[in-house]
């Protein structure tokens, strides 16, 4: 449910839906990770603060979007996006579970990319109506398991 919250916004802004299926498993890793709950969400807790700068700078490492568009998917102001990738390094270097967390951040948006490719190569395929079913059930499955969780979770 934090991650709903976090991310209901994304489809308002001019991305693509590629792009905003992406940012949504880069929030499931990192809230996940971070054990962030919904009443976290918003808050100025640590947990979700070095959550929402791994974010951050893992988009900014693999996208090219502007930092006014990241703190618009971010829900934050431009300025607090120049603070996330200023203080990136410091954490890299000194804590090793934002290490570890931008590293998953990192190998999921590469993962996703090279996935997406498969999907393209699937669309042109001769049998296109086999190949979409294909995609959304990849899709569905993906969102499944992630509402499974969530729910063991709150269990």
């Amino acid at each position: 449910m934090a991650v709903v919250k976090a991310t209901k916004h994304l489809h308002d802004l001019r991305l693509s839906s590629n792009d905003v299926e992406i940012i949504k498993v880069l929030f499931r890793i990192a809230y996940k990770e971070n054990d962030i709950h919904l009443y976290s969400v918003g808050t100025r807790e640590r947990k979700i603060v070095e959550a929402n700068m791994c974010i951050v700078n893992a988009i900014r490492r693999n996208f090219s979007f502007p930092l006014t568009l990241i703190g618009k998917v971010m829900g934050r102001h431009h300025s607090s996006m120049v603070h996330y990738l200023k203080v990136h390094d410091s954490f890299l270097k000194d804590d090793d579970k934002y290490l570890i967390l931008f590293q998953k951040l990192n190998t999921a948006i590469k993962d996703y990319l090279r996935y997406q490719d498969e999907i393209m190569a699937l669309y042109k395929s001769a049998n296109t109506i086999k190949d979409e079913i294909i995609v959304k059930l990849r899709c569905e499955v993906e969102n499944l398991t992630f509402e499974l969780e969530s729910l063991k979770v709150i269990e």
